[in-house]
C-alpha cells in the first residue's frame, strides 16, 4: 500500500509522447506462517517502508489509447502496460 508522484517534462509540446518521473513511498507488508514437518514455525521478516524512484515513457497511439513503459528501483526494475482516456 503506498502512494506515488509523478513530474511531467514537456507537458503540451507533444500530442502522443509524455515524459514523466517520480517517486513512491508506502508500505510492504509480509505475512505469511509455515508449520513444518519437525513442529517447527517460520515467520517471514520484511515488513516495512518502502520508498523507490521511476523515470517512464508513455505514447499514444491514438486520443484514448496509449502503451507506456517505466524504469525503475523500489517496486519493480521495469514496468509496462497500457493507457486510456476517457
Amino acid at each position: 500500500m503506498g502512494a506515488r508522484g509523478a513530474y511531467h517534462w514537456f507537458p503540451g509540446q507533444s500530442d502522443n509522447i509524455d515524459t514523466y518521473g517520480g517517486v513512491i513511498i508506502g508500505a510492504k507488508i509480509v505475512s505469511a506462517k509455515y508449520h513444518g514437518f519437525s513442529g517447527s514455525t517460520v515467520t517471514p521478516e520484511g515488513s516495512g517502508v518502502l520508498g523507490g524512484v521511476f523515470v517512464g515513457i508513455r505514447y499514444f497511439l491514438n486520443e484514448k489509447i496509449g502503451v507506456n513503459a517505466e524504469l525503475g528501483y523500489g517496486v519493480a526494475i521495469i514496468n509496462v502496460g497500457g493507457s486510456f482516456k476517457f
